[in-house]
């Protein structure tokens, strides 16, 4: 007799959101990570609040830092209070973004960080890693 299999949906794939205010990386990331989840991209972190605030879930998010109108900081702080999960499982990437108030932001946050240019195996790895961590969707 087999094992019994989890009563899991093929629909109910784990979302990741990406939230770049370059088009070229939506592409990337979009393509590398949605074989195996359902991806959501947007250009602006008041896109991603305007996604959240409609009640769209989502299982981590990968964000740029430096983003024109509200940084990835910025939409960190106002995760924190709304979505305080979604906010622990933000992946964070930025090219030459390494100063001490960025360490500082992550070492309070326990948030990762990946610099631009990045490996596609180091994006896959760490939302893998979040995704298996206790209180992932």
């Amino acid at each position: 007799m087999s094992p019994p299999v989890p009563n899991q949906a093929p629909s109910a794939r784990r979302r990741v959101l990406l939230v770049d205010d370059e088009p070229a990386m939506l592409v990337l990331l979009d393509r590398l990570l949605r074989g195996d989840y359902e991806v959501v991209a947007v250009a602006s972190a008041p896109e991603a609040l305007t996604l959240l605030e409609a009640g769209q879930l989502f299982d981590v998010m990968v964000c740029d830092l430096m983003m024109p109108g509200m940084s990835g900081i910025e939409l960190h702080g106002a995760l924190k209070s709304t979505h305080p999960d979604l906010a622990a499982k933000m992946i964070f990437c930025s090219a030459g973004a390494d100063s001490p108030q960025l360490r500082a932001f992550l070492d309070d946050t326990g948030n990762r960080f990946i610099s631009k240019p990045f490996k596609m195996a180091q994006v896959r790895a760490l939302v893998r890693e979040l995704l298996s961590e206790p209180g992932a969707a």
